[in-house]
């Protein structure tokens, strides 16, 4: 199939881009940078989602969009919410515009565990009203879509907002990592592989008009994380706490809040252990210095 890849230049947009490149798939990926590498099957449309001339060109003959382009972290989200919401929300409308009369097999949407999440600021709110969005233009136009509610992913060649990514480049360059909070959250960390092995499993006509969670499948407290990744590194990492902001941004046990709206959940019968996969972080950070 032919597939578009908003975002396609991104952590988790280029990984999922070349786990269905490497399944037969034509990959179309739209972003404003080029990514470093570019498979046989794969061709880039510089653009955004507000570049209407750019966006046609990348939406020609396409047969399934997926959709990752976005701001993407919280506390940024928190600091800039005006440009949160006009690049998600605003941004995610002109798309629909331009794919309701496509005749698209399936919109794929990169959504968050924070839509069900009192926690998670603009950036959550983003999610929450694009979600909705894209279930009215099902119900009023026919686009069959599938939301893919994505928990704390990591891996190698993440970007300076993820939150394992700048744990370990704090603790390589530094020799010490500080914590906000007292580490006692609890979290399912997916890895980045994972995440696009399940992500293509949605392809399944199982997952058409449904909402997906895809996470990990080893829950650990943060602070028994840092422990894990100190030993890793040979234990002489300084790890330290401070106090908690009072709004709070991100969730402590559980990302969920009592709402009428639930989503499936994708399992792997195989998956990457979180400690291998923590090597494969250090491994990446390490090779680019």
């Amino acid at each position: 199939m032919r597939v578009l890849v908003t975002g396609g230049s991104g952590f988790l947009g280029k990984s999922i881009s070349d786990f269905f490149s490497k399944n037969g798939h034509e990959i179309i990926i739209f972003d404003k940078c080029k990514p470093q590498n570019l498979l046989d099957n794969q061709s880039f449309v510089k653009g955004d989602l507000f570049d209407e001339k750019s966006l046609e060109q990348a939406l020609k003959n396409v047969e399934i969009v997926l959709h990752f382009a976005a701001q993407a972290d919280i506390d940024y989200s928190e600091e800039n919410p005006e440009e949160t919401l006009e690049n998600n929300i605003q941004g995610t409308i002109n798309l629909l515009k331009k794919v309701k009369d496509l005749n698209l097999k399936r919109f794929f949407f990169s959504s968050s565990v924070y839509v069900n999440s009192k926690h998670g600021s603009f950036y959550g709110v983003s999610k929450q009203c694009c979600e909705k969005i894209i279930e009215e233009y099902s119900r009023r136009y026919g686009l069959d879509f599938t939301i893919l509610r994505y928990g704390s992913l990591y891996g190698p060649n993440a970007n300076e907002f993820n939150s394992i990514s700048s744990i370990i480049e704090s603790a390589l360059s530094t020799k010490s990592i500080e914590r906000s909070g007292d580490g006692e959250e609890i979290r399912e960390y997916v890895f980045i592989n994972d995440a696009a092995e399940m992500t293509y499993e949605t392809l399944s006509e199982d997952y058409k008009n449904k909402h997906v969670f895809i996470s990990g499948n080893q829950q650990i407290k943060v602070k028994d994380l840092l422990v894990m990744i100190n030993e890793i590194l040979g234990g002489d990492i300084k790890i330290s706490y401070k106090e908690k902001d009072n709004n709070q941004l991100h969730y402590g046990i559980t990302p969920y809040s009592y709402k009428i709206s639930s989503a499936k959940r994708i399992v792997l019968k195989n998956f990457t252990d979180l400690g291998d996969g923590l090597l494969q972080v250090i491994q990446g950070i390490s090779d680019k210095e």
